[in-house]
């Protein structure tokens, strides 16, 4: 009865030790890291118009990310309905938006995800609860976001290198001289060594 009491009083014991070890420390958890830019305008475009700058929103949302006239005018000075026509300013705005999603998600305590990030982006930044279609959004937009980065860090198939051996044609002698015409065959030889010596061609070279 005894030893039933001790373990009991042990087991009692250990539960304390590890329950205060838990009040008393901080468990640390891993910090998302942030996705790329590109990689979440791309996903974007894909979930918003399939990558189509043609297309405009029921609410006047226009170019392939669906900007909203209200985002659009907060960022750039151009007009809103010529955003298609001028790639360069939608991507500009497109970053300046991403930039102000990021700072109000984490000044409301929530991490940088594609899914917080891309539901940011269909319903604004201030939300109070998600819409289901808004949350069916984010998610293709984060499966989007982790296919492409998987492919970005997958390493490389090694580029085969091929090796030719080949042995090279003998090198023509530094004393013959080799005269063709455009059928490139030979009409003669004529010995260097013999004409430093001052002695004419062979009388059997082959003559013009």
């Amino acid at each position: 009865m005894s030893l039933l009491v001790m373990k009991s009083s042990l087991s009692l014991l250990c539960l304390v030790l590890v329950s205060s070890a838990f009040a008393t420390s901080e468990i640390a958890l891993p910090t998302p890291v942030p996705a790329s830019d590109d990689a979440l305008l791309a996903a974007i475009a894909e979930v918003e118009t399939s990558n189509n700058p043609s297309l405009i929103g029921s609410h006047g949302e226009r170019t392939h990310l669906q900007i909203a006239p209200s985002t659009w005018v907060r960022f750039s000075q151009l007009p809103h309905s010529a955003a298609a026509a001028h790639p360069e300013e939608t991507d500009r705005v497109a970053r300046a938006y991403l930039a102000s999603i990021r700072s109000r998600l984490k000044s409301r305590g929530l991490p940088e995800t594609p899914f917080f990030i891309a539901a940011a982006w269909n319903v604004g930044p201030g939300w109070k609860v998600l819409p289901s279609g808004t949350a069916a959004y984010a998610e293709r937009v984060a499966n989007l976001v982790k296919a492409a980065t998987a492919t970005a860090a997958a390493p490389k198939p090694a580029v085969p290198t091929i090796v030719v051996e080949w042995d090279a044609p003998p090198a023509t002698p530094t004393d013959t001289m080799v005269v063709t015409l455009s059928t490139t065959r030979p009409l003669f030889h004529l010995t260097l060594a013999n004409e430093l010596a001052g002695r004419s061609p062979r009388k059997d070279s082959p003559a013009f």
